[in-house]
């Protein structure tokens, strides 16, 4: 399944970021399908497709790959504009130089701003959903993305010294939460039902997510892609650099039980039994 969603992905990405060879604006396109295409792992488009077919009880997700497409769109524009120097300075993203030191700061910028907007209009203009579900879906894209920026500015004024547990779960829910919630909520907003519980479902995963990150970066054989211990160095707050690593795999184990337990709220299906495992793969994954 999750496969199958990152091919239909790829391919409707593929379309949706064409550019004509001759176009005086290609550097833009380059610069956008660099970072699109850099081996992501396609969490957030598997985690709408999947909700759609939860909630659906269908096989088929189809309907659900413009929406796919949107939040993976969105999800690259952070990453773009996470690793400028105004804001992280990272010279790596997945192994590869990140999108500025390959393209240059202005381009990285206007490739994170068009990315962004094309968002918007992908959610918007879905062909297998009617006015009204791309005008919400459209809506909760531009929202959620609010939401992950504000979380960024948290970020950038907090430091190990200055923040609390209960101040970091709050930028992260916001931060990594927003991104990983929308995309559970936009499948479950093309499976036509309502999007409370699947954002909830969400923002506990996007905790589970963003703790095995902390707790990656901090290992030193790990092997993340990304500039590693930067976050300790930096002294930015971190759920190992507050907590500790002990303290942080226990509170990591307890949101994996928080988040399989949400989605037997789900009723049975195969598509939750999927997501449990995503869940036990993302807090033990290596990378």
């Amino acid at each position: 399944m999750r496969e199958a969603v990152a091919e239909k992905t790829n391919e409707y990405l593929k379309k949706a970021l064409s550019c004509p060879e001759n176009a005086a604006y290609k550097k833009l396109y380059d610069a956008m399908n660099y970072s699109v295409n850099a081996g992501g792992k396609r969490i957030r488009p598997y985690l709408c497709g999947e909700f759609y077919c939860m909630l659906s009880g269908k096989t088929d997700f189809t309907p659900a790959v413009p929406y796919c497409a949107a939040v993976e769109m969105v999800h690259t524009s952070s990453l773009i504009h996470d690793d400028l120097p105004a804001m992280d300075n990272d010279v790596l993203r997945r192994g590869m130089p990140t999108n500025h030191v390959k393209f240059g700061e202005a381009t990285a910028i206007l490739a994170g701003d068009t990315l962004l907007l094309k968002a918007c209009g992908t959610a918007a203009s879905n062909p297998y959903m009617d006015g009204k579900t791309n005008a919400e879906a459209a809506s909760l894209v531009a929202r959620k993305s609010c939401g992950m920026m504000a979380g960024q500015q948290i970020d950038l004024i907090s430091s190990t010294f200055s923040t609390t547990e209960e101040s970091l779960i709050q930028l992260q829910t916001l931060k990594t939460g927003c991104l990983l919630s929308l995309s559970c909520m936009l499948g479950a907003l093309a499976a036509g039902k309502d999007t409370a519980q699947a954002e909830a479902f969400g923002s506990i995963y996007g905790l589970l997510f963003q703790i095995t990150d902390d707790l990656l970066d901090s290992d030193p054989e790990s092997d993340t892609g990304k500039t590693r211990g930067k976050d300790e160095r930096d002294h930015k707050a971190t759920f190992v650099t507050l907590l500790g690593r002990e303290k942080a795999e226990k509170k990591a184990d307890e949101l994996l039980k928080a988040a399989i337990k949400m989605l037997d709220g789900f009723g049975e299906s195969e598509s939750k039994h999927r997501l449990a495992e995503l869940c036990r793969k993302t807090r033990y994954r290596k990378n």
